[in-house]
């Protein structure tokens, strides 16, 4: 039996199979499991018959140790060859699934996974929910620093999307200083807050930490999902897109979701400067080009809406600051200013996050 020509090589095309599913521990486990199970057929026959009886017993010959552990050996050597060429074939999946510069999953990846996740969303009437991210003022950014500065500014804002979300979410990096996220099994209004909490997230992180003052940047987001917004892939993130685009017309830096969402939750009740979907008349326009020390010398107005300091305590983050680039005065900030810096926001939410004169 354990001499036979056909049971032992069997494992070999068991264990060459396992390769078939990119996964290192399944390689690792049923290699295991095949030397274990061998050394028990060993001892079950040792047990089992007269091994010392010379001739005529076995048309595979007569057993002998070494020649049985000398096949361990060549199970466990089988077993390592698969576990390297898994992890080879999963480093290239990575390498090709993945963006070069912020590590995060890239369009061609994102694009064939949203199409199955919308599909199996459909099937499961699951909702599916797609943000689209865009780096406020990035273009400043790269005149005023460098392009080298703003790749490590997206390192950093990418770094910042993936702990702000889920494990089961998706963060992606759509294009330029675009990012998208998947939060799956959640509506768009559902959405909210946890972008929101994405928003103040990236606001916090500072991008360029070699330098001795703080750099930050923010970023607009727009929301739609599967069902409300389309049952396709393309609708959704085309509704996504044009939120996205209306959050920028409404003065950046916020979070724009479905009218729908605007009867059940007031403008702001989730968190500072959210937008539910309706986009005032009077909403601030934010130049395209960099502000000049005359119309940035009047410090921030800060937003008088709610404080969740909640998310902040737990994430181990210091208090919200109010500002995009160039940076404000910090010392020379008022009262509610330096409330707002702390982490308890107050004032008028239109114009949180005015640039103020370094």
């Amino acid at each position: 039996m354990v001499n036979s020509k056909v049971t032992f090589e069997t494992y070999f095309i068991a264990l060459t199979a396992t390769c078939l599913r990119y996964d290192k521990r399944v390689a690792l486990g049923a290699g295991v499991l095949a030397m274990v199970q061998f050394l028990a057929t060993i001892a079950w026959v040792a047990n089992s018959f007269p091994l010392d009886i010379v001739g005529g017993a076995s048309i595979y010959g007569r057993f002998q140790w070494a020649d049985q552990l000398s096949r361990v050996i060549l199970l466990g050597c089988a077993t390592t060859l698969n576990v390297f060429i898994v992890d080879g074939i999963q480093q290239q999946r990575k390498l090709s699934n993945a963006d070069a510069l912020t590590g995060v999953f890239n369009r061609r990846f994102f694009d064939d996974y949203l199409k199955s996740e919308v599909a199996r969303a459909a099937r499961a009437s699951r909702p599916l929910a797609v943000a689209m991210i865009d780096v406020d003022f990035f273009k400043q950014f790269n005149d005023r620093f460098g392009h080298g500065a703003g790749d490590q500014a997206l390192q950093r804002v990418a770094r910042a999307l993936q702990l702000a979300v889920r494990r089961s979410d998706l963060v992606a990096r759509y294009g330029g200083e675009e990012f998208v996220v998947i939060l799956h099994d959640t509506t768009a209004e559902q959405a909210l807050e946890r972008l929101e909490q994405m928003r103040h997230l990236v606001s916090r992180e500072d991008v360029l930490p070699d330098r001795a003052e703080p750099t930050r940047m923010t970023v607009s987001i727009g929301v739609a999902d599967r069902p409300h917004d389309g049952e396709t892939a393309l609708d959704i993130v085309a509704e996504a897109d044009r939120r996205l685009f209306a959050a920028k017309e409404a003065g950046r830096n916020r979070v724009v979701g479905p009218p729908r969402s605007a009867p059940a939750l007031a403008r702001g009740a989730l968190a500072p400067n959210v937008n539910l979907g309706v986009i005032p008349s009077d909403a601030p326009r934010i130049p395209r080009t960099i502000p000049t020390a005359a119309a940035i010398a009047a410090p921030p107005r800060i937003p008088t809406k709610i404080c969740d300091l909640r998310f902040f305590i737990v994430a181990g983050f210091p208090g919200p600051s109010a500002h995009e680039i160039p940076q404000p005065n910090v010392d020379s900030a008022t009262p509610t200013h330096a409330a707002a810096i702390a982490g308890c926001a107050v004032g008028d939410d239109k114009a949180v996050n005015q640039p103020t004169a370094t």
